[in-house]
């Protein structure tokens, strides 16, 4: 059984266009975290697209742990560092995250291109 970050990386060779990300500078952070109800936290997460143009989100999208489907795993490409972690840090985002049934603390790795 591969590991859940295992599953992610080979998530994002399938996930990501081959000439957008790595050459353009931009990161990708991938947040997981679990959810009480998936549907739940589906529906607020999709009510919260101006929020994330708002705090910079490039582009995003969500995966689910094919084992735990209440695990997911979201992908956001920023333009830099610290415009992912204002964004991971606003309070808006936040109560967000307690509405929509987030159940622990979300795991964050940033990443860039290793070209």
């Amino acid at each position: 059984m591969m590991s859940k970050l295992r599953v992610a990386v080979a998530a994002l060779f399938f996930v990501l266009p081959s000439t957008g990300f790595a050459q353009d500078g931009t990161i990708l952070v991938i947040a997981s975290h679990p959810v009480v109800d998936y549907a739940q936290w589906r529906t607020v997460y999709d009510g919260f697209a101006d929020e994330q143009r708002a705090g910079g989100v490039l582009e995003e999208e969500v995966l689910r742990d094919i084992e735990n489907p209440n695990m997911v795993y979201v992908l956001h490409r920023f333009t830099d560092v610290p415009a992912a972690n204002a964004y991971f840090a606003s309070p808006v985002l936040q109560a967000g995250m307690k509405d929509a049934g987030v159940a622990g603390p979300p795991t964050i790795t940033i990443i860039r291109s290793a070209d």
